[in-house]
């Protein structure tokens, strides 16, 4: 039985309740965990990552990483304002060791992906951090990490990410500039946040969508731009960031796609990644009303039943 579903109650975070206020809901990881079990995914499915903070913080920058232990910048960076009246040592046991759990996740991840082909971190996708910086809720840029640590293990060279959050991938892009062995595709919300555009120079294949989109829109613009293009750079393995903040009742978001097509994205991309015989990480990236929860597990359960999946 394959244990590629990486996960670890780690990722939660719990900061004597005062969490709640932020938007994105806090008991989505373990919601989806929940639910993967009752759906017949036991122990044996799941994956439990060590928590190493050393192999995250040996891929940031010195000046970074002193950033990430200031909690007035951790404050604006996690867009919790109230925090930066704690002393540091308690927003990184209660907030950012979640966060670092869950970017050690990814990695696991990447190296699950290349012993059974598909895996998939249930929590991740901070695509707003990049190894000299971060904001909107993302400090530490778990993908990239990911990349560098196959690389460093001679795994995996030539990697693509398709990035399918509602927002820009920023972070991600900036991460990689000028690497012609890294190919990212970005479908995104085109909205002020974050609205970068040296990013912008960074990203292989930039699809910012005005406003809201159908269905079949949407659908259409992986089918037939995003995977060609993929295809044509063709690369040893496939990161897809699936955030689910795209829904129509997401509040951060003006795409407004119904969760039967978040649903057929995600086989898609899955059965994209088969197809050209690549491995396929998924991370879970945004997603801020309650109904995500349901709709990635769901996801998981249709792209990871069966023994050998």
């Amino acid at each position: 039985m394959a244990q590629n579903i990486v996960y670890h109650p780690g990722y939660n975070v719990s900061f004597f309740g005062l969490e709640k206020l932020h938007k994105f809901p806090v008991d989505k990881f373990v919601r989806i965990q929940k639910t993967l079990q009752q759906n017949g995914f036991d122990k044996t499915r799941f994956l439990s990552p060590n928590f190493d903070e050393k192999l995250v913080f040996k891929h940031l920058t010195e000046k970074y990483i002193q950033k990430c232990s200031n909690s007035k910048w951790l404050a604006v960076c996690i867009n919790l304002d109230f925090i930066k009246l704690f002393p540091y040592r308690l927003i990184k046991k209660y907030l950012c060791n979640p966060l670092l759990f869950a970017s050690c996740g990814t990695v696991a991840a990447a190296f699950a992906a290349c012993e059974h082909q598909r895996s998939v971190n249930v929590g991740g996708g901070y695509h707003h951090a990049w190894f000299d910086g971060g904001e909107g809720s993302c400090v530490y840029p778990d993908i990239p990490i990911a990349i560098q640590e196959l690389r460093e293990h001679k795994q995996i060279q030539r990697i693509a990410i398709i990035d399918l959050d509602a927002h820009q991938g920023n972070g991600t892009a900036r991460a990689f500039p000028k690497d012609e062995d890294i190919f990212l595709v970005d479908i995104y919300n085109d909205i002020p946040f974050p609205s970068d555009l040296e990013a912008k120079k960074y990203t292989a294949l930039d699809i910012p969508i005005k406003g809201k989109s159908s269905d079949d829109e949407y659908l259409g613009l992986i089918t037939d731009r995003a995977f060609p293009a993929i295809e044509e750079f063709a690369p040893q393995a496939l990161f897809f960031n699936a955030g689910t903040d795209i829904y129509e009742k997401d509040p951060l978001t003006e795409i407004q796609i119904s969760a039967d097509a978040i649903q057929k994205r995600d086989k898609m991309v899955f059965e994209f990644a088969k197809k050209i015989n690549v491995p396929i990480i998924m991370t879970l990236s945004g997603g801020y009303h309650k109904d995500s929860a349901a709709i990635v597990a769901e996801s998981i359960v249709e792209n990871f039943r069966g023994k050998d999946s």
